[in-house]
């Protein structure tokens, strides 16, 4: 499951450091506290500059949370959209002819909350994933979800230079450690 992705759209382009110009890039892994931050400012096709500062945790006292963070601002006024999202539909190089890998067991997103349930089709292990989110661009998402999908959207217009941010709280159980009844309820906590 792809627990990380956030993506962020200025005046309704996507921010991409494949196709926005990238003024600077810095990116700084922490072994001793399990903390990925990277930092770079980047130029979209229409002249404007997103300055961007992201953690990401991997807790080692407690595999099953995690947490990402975005913090940014741009150098103009900007209507601006922001998604966290889980996705489960992953393509894993090791299967077989594009094979599928995951059986797709429940994808779900309300206003406060996602989760997402997949299966790995030839050993039945089992992985629940859950998101909540803080978001300075409003206080109710619009929300959008499929058997292996789910996502929360913000929109809102931003000052020049305002400081703005999403925080994404993650919890993954799994079947190794929970029965497949218990996992949903546990990747919440």
């Amino acid at each position: 499951v792809n627990w990380i992705g956030i993506r962020i759209w200025v005046n309704q382009t996507e921010l991409d450091l494949n196709t926005w110009e990238v003024l600077d890039f810095e990116r700084v892994l922490d072994m001793k506290t399990g903390l990925l931050s990277r930092k770079f400012s980047a130029k979209s096709p229409e002249g404007i500059t997103i300055t961007v500062a992201t953690e990401r945790l991997c807790s080692l006292a407690d595999d099953e949370c995690a947490a990402i963070r975005y913090s940014f601002s741009v150098d103009r006024d900007a209507d601006v959209k922001v998604q966290s999202y889980l996705d489960s539909a992953v393509v894993n190089e090791d299967t077989n002819w594009e094979a599928g890998f995951w059986e797709f067991d429940s994808g779900f997103a309300d206003t406060n909350s996602g989760l997402v349930m997949t299966t790995t089709k030839k050993t039945q292990f089992v992985l629940a994933v859950t998101m909540k989110n803080k978001c300075t661009l409003g206080e109710v998402p619009s929300v959008e979800s499929s058997a292996s999908f789910a996502a929360q959207t913000w929109t809102g217009q931003i000052k020049a230079g305002a400081n703005n941010h999403i925080e994404k709280y993650v919890g993954l159980c799994n079947s190794l450690n929970y029965s497949k009844s218990e996992l949903d309820e546990q990747s919440k906590n």
